[in-house]
């Protein structure tokens, strides 16, 4: 058997000198990296917005007590991190409901998910954080007398009025989202089927 040569071949040279990965190094650049994954999964815009105002406003609230964001870098992120400078500090300091703390650690499992998956971030503090448990509470509905004090209030001899009286009637008798609403045009109204298409759904199909 021939003896090894003791000098390296240029793949085994390439490996030794290979870089240490580079992980994504300010908070803008990782907000960025995750906005254009949202669009190449074509997210809604109202769903990519909810992501940057909670994690913009997470910065803004670590900003608050004292922490230096330029400093801490996004990989240097760790779950004590969430635990107490969001959940406790949503909690205790700024009395924020559990349903708040919850839309915010979505937000934030979102990304750190993303920084995570693709690399970006060597660890993801958001792995073993786990949403608040709260109550489920009954939503109240209004009550036909509610309902007709507030339909008497456009003024039925104006456009406006019949306008939105229109669009009051709609939304109570369909469900529909407010955006979805403003989304509908003439072409979406089947007048020979008595149906409203809706194209914009959040489902993305259409309803």
């Amino acid at each position: 058997m021939a003896r090894r040569k003791n000098a390296l071949d240029k793949g085994e040279i390439a490996i030794m000198k290979k870089e240490a990965t580079s992980y994504v190094d300010s908070f803008q650049d990782a907000i960025n990296l995750f906005v254009k994954d949202c669009e190449l999964r074509n997210l809604r815009p109202y769903t990519i917005q909810y992501y940057l105002n909670e994690f913009k406003a997470c910065l803004n609230q670590l900003s608050q007590q004292g922490i230096d964001i330029a400093v801490l870098k996004p990989y240097n992120v760790t779950d004590e991190h969430i635990k107490e400078n969001v959940i406790l500090y949503m909690k205790n300091y700024k009395g924020n409901r559990v349903v708040s703390i919850n839309t915010r650690l979505r937000a934030l499992r979102s990304i750190y998910n993303f920084l995570h998956k693709h690399k970006h971030i060597p660890q993801n503090p958001m792995e073993n954080i786990k949403l608040l448990k709260d109550r489920k509470r009954v939503i109240p509905t209004f009550s036909k007398e509610q309902l007709n004090k507030l339909f008497r209030q456009p003024d039925l001899t104006t456009f406006t009025g019949v306008r939105d009286y229109t669009i009051m009637l709609l939304m109570l008798e369909t469900g529909i989202r407010v955006n979805e609403l403003a989304g509908l045009s003439l072409d979406d109204i089947r007048w020979e089927d008595n149906l409203v298409c809706i194209r914009n759904a959040k489902s993305y199909r259409e309803l």
